[in-house]
Formats: structure tokens, C-alpha cells, sequence
């Protein structure tokens, strides 16, 4: 079942989309127009990407290799230099598809490049569905220290697809259920003695508890999200 979260920032509205499918019906129907789409993706799931935007001509695809080591500047220049070659312009969309750190990097490949162009974010770990896409944190590491070097910088829409879990390691899982009990015990109690009845069904990936689970925990990060954009209270 389709559900919907509204997120105002000061600087911008946006929804995020907690959908089954949502990943494949939005390259599949929305990407025709004469505009140019940048998906920068993760090598693991290129080949899934690949045959669903086969024939597109306004579409082109990057390939990366999902870790903390993707982070740095290096990493930066080379795909900022490939949407320059393929001449990325003010009306085009970058599209992020991967994980965490992918997010990171394409939304401030995204904010920096011709000042700001189009971000559109679909997150492929459970801990990057509940956590990292929510928020508008971005940026690389350096020698000094992680996140060093980024901005703020919210998306035009999040696609959170559950279905798109199932090729994840049990490890990856419970690394995102993990961040779900924490927004839990932050915020919720009463979801948080639901996650203790129903955590077996979730590392599972039964649907219908997979879904409410992401969808209460991104509710929960969105309210700080909400107030402290910026995160100025914590400093």
C-alpha cells in the first residue's frame, strides 16, 4: 500500500514515498520527457537498472561501487567530470540509487554542480530507507575526518521501495532494523514494543510489518528533520 510523508524544510517541500515497486513503475513511466536523467547507480543492482531503462535515449548511466571508500573528492571529479562530458544542464535530473554512501555523494554532486540541479533519491539498504535519505546530509570524507566537506541539501522527492531489500544480506538487515529500534527508543515507545513482537517478521521481510517499520521510523527521524533542518541544536 502506497503511503505518503510531507517534508517542509525552509528551503524546500518534498515527498517521500514508501511504495512496493515504486522504483521500477518510476523509471518505467515518469522519465519521459525531453529533459536529461543522470542515474548514477550501484554496481551491485546496474544490471536490474539497465534493462528497465533500456532504449531511453534522455537517460544515462553511471555505475559505482557502494562503500565509505566511494567518499572522497577523487570520486567526486570523476562523476562530476562524466555529467560535464555528457552536458548535464539546469533542467536535468540526477538520480541516486544505491546506498547510503552513494546518497551522499550524488546529493552533493547534485547541489554543487551548475549550483543545484534536480535530486531525486531511491535508497536500496533498509538502513539508508530509514535513515540517510531523511535529512538532506550530504558530502565526502577527507584525511581530517568523515563528512567534513558537503552541504545541506534536500531532494525533490525520496522513493523508498521495501521489495527492493530482498537481495540484502541478513547483515545489512539487521544494521537497518537497528536504526529503526534506536528512532524507536528515542521517540516511541508503543512502536517500540511492536518492533519486540514483530522483529522476527521484519529480518524476514514480510511486507505488510517491513513497510509500517520503515514508515514510523522515517516519521520519527522527519520530526527532528522538520525542526532542525541544519542541526543546530545538538551543536
Amino acid at each position: 500500500m502506497k503511503k505518503q510523508i510531507s517534508i517542509k524544510t525552509k528551503n524546500k517541500k518534498y515527498k517521500i514515498i514508501v511504495n512496493n515497486g515504486s522504483i521500477n513503475a518510476y523509471l518505467r513511466s515518469e522519465l519521459n520527457t525531453n529533459s536529461k536523467y543522470f542515474l548514477i547507480v550501484d554496481s551491485k543492482i546496474s544490471k536490474k537498472i539497465s534493462k528497465i531503462i533500456k532504449n531511453k535515449k534522455n537517460i544515462y548511466l553511471i555505475k559505482l561501487k557502494g562503500s565509505e571508500r566511494l567518499k572522497t573528492i577523487d570520486n567526486y571529479w570523476k562523476v562530476i567530470s562524466k555529467l560535464l562530458q555528457k552536458k548535464i544542464d539546469r533542467s536535468s535530473t540526477i538520480i541516486a540509487i544505491g546506498g547510503g554512501t552513494l546518497g551522499d555523494l550524488c546529493g552533493f554532486i547534485s547541489n554543487t554542480i551548475l549550483r543545484g540541479v534536480k535530486f531525486i533519491l531511491m535508497p536500496t539498504t533498509l538502513l539508508s530507507q530509514v535513515d540517510s535519505s531523511i535529512g538532506g546530509k550530504n558530502g565526502i570524507n577527507s584525511k581530517y575526518g568523515k563528512n567534513l566537506i558537503g552541504t545541506f541539501y534536500q531532494p525533490n522527492i525520496v522513493l523508498i521501495d521495501p521489495t527492493i531489500l530482498k537481495s540484502l544480506p541478513l547483515r545489512q538487515i539487521k544494521s537497518g532494523y537497528a536504526e529503526i529500534v534506536k528512532h524507536a527508543l528515542i521517540n516511541d515507545k508503543k512502536f517500540y514494543n511492536w518492533l519486540k513482537i514483530n522483529f522476527k517478521k521484519i529480518l524476514l521481510l514480510k511486507k505488510n510489518e517491513l513497510s509500517y517499520a520503515i514508515l514510523k521510523s522515517i516519521k520519527i527521524k522527519a520530526k527532528y528533520v522538520i525542526s532542525d533542518e541544519k542541526e543546530k541544536l545538538i551543536n
